[in-house]
């Protein structure tokens, strides 16, 4: 009897915990599924974010006649140009901090990037647009230059 007892009670306590595990988790679709809906997420924040930053430099362009010229977009918040005071942090919504160049042609052109969900830029020379399919597409770069993106998702 102690046996049958025991038995019965561990044929309890394993259907508890499968049921408990089986209401508490997800499948791995509805987790790809949330993981993507974060990532894209994370990559409209960012559009937002460097499309913000290069209105404000365009705001300096046109009461400047030229873009910043500095070699870190961190300079940025050490200028005195109001809408630049506005900027907050300079990073991207992975923590990666935005790229900046200064077009060496002109002046006046300058060009801003994320480098993506991995941090890897693979440089200024990207243009067109991309689809994102697959989680590591939102590894690619994104880049903005007066007043539009020259490489980014559709």
């Amino acid at each position: 009897m102690n046996k049958n007892i025991k038995f019965v009670i561990l044929v309890i306590l394993s259907i508890i915990l499968s049921f408990s595990y089986c209401t508490s988790t997800k499948t791995s679709k509805e987790d790809k599924k949330d993981y993507f809906q974060i990532e894209r997420r994370k990559l409209l924040k960012t559009k937002g974010d460097i499309k913000s930053v290069g209105d404000a430099i365009m705001q300096y362009v046109l009461s400047n006649g030229k873009a910043p010229d500095i070699s870190d977009i961190d300079e940025l918040n050490n200028m005195n140009f109001p809408y630049f005071s506005r900027l907050g942090s300079l990073r991207d919504a992975w923590g990666n901090k935005y790229l900046y160049l200064l077009d060496e042609e002109d002046d006046s052109s300058f060009y801003i990037a994320s480098s993506g969900r991995d941090g890897s830029f693979e440089g200024w020379e990207q243009s067109g647009r991309y689809d994102i399919t697959e989680f590591d597409h939102y590894n690619n770069d994104i880049i903005y230059s007066n007043g539009g993106f020259v490489y980014t998702s559709n």
